[in-house]
């Protein structure tokens, strides 16, 4: 058999023949993959239907938060800049968490107090 697909989602072979070949070289369209999803969703009796976005969301954050570059990420996602990538990154509990601390930090080493309380000029915020 000829290997020589490039393809990631490619349709199957209605009946496998002799050759034992289960997939034909043709990708699967965009009228089966849209509303895929959506689909498992249902079928899994999950809380609610995620989409293709979904997934490529979340995808996008974990690799941002495990520490890649968000220039490593539009390569793996096929975005074509960075800003594109950023738009997609959640800033989730697990960040906010992470930034409370920070600026607790940063309060207790500027003014001692390591009050979570934002300051302005006229005071707390």
């Amino acid at each position: 058999p000829d290997w020589n697909c490039t393809d990631f989602f490619v349709r199957p072979n209605q009946q496998v023949g002799p050759n034992g070949i289960w997939y034909t070289k043709q990708a699967v369209g965009i009228n089966t993959l849209g509303p895929l999803m959506k689909t498992i969703s249902a079928k899994a009796n999950l809380s609610k239907p995620y989409t293709g976005h979904c997934v490529r969301a979340t995808v996008v954050t974990e690799l941002h938060e495990a520490g890649y570059a968000v220039e490593t990420i539009a390569k793996v996602t096929g975005n074509k800049s960075s800003t594109s990538v950023e738009r997609y990154i959640r800033r989730g509990k697990r960040r906010d968490t992470i930034m409370t601390g920070m600026s607790e930090q940063l309060s207790i080493a500027l003014d001692g107090t390591g009050s979570s309380e934002r300051h302005s000029e006229c005071g707390a915020v």
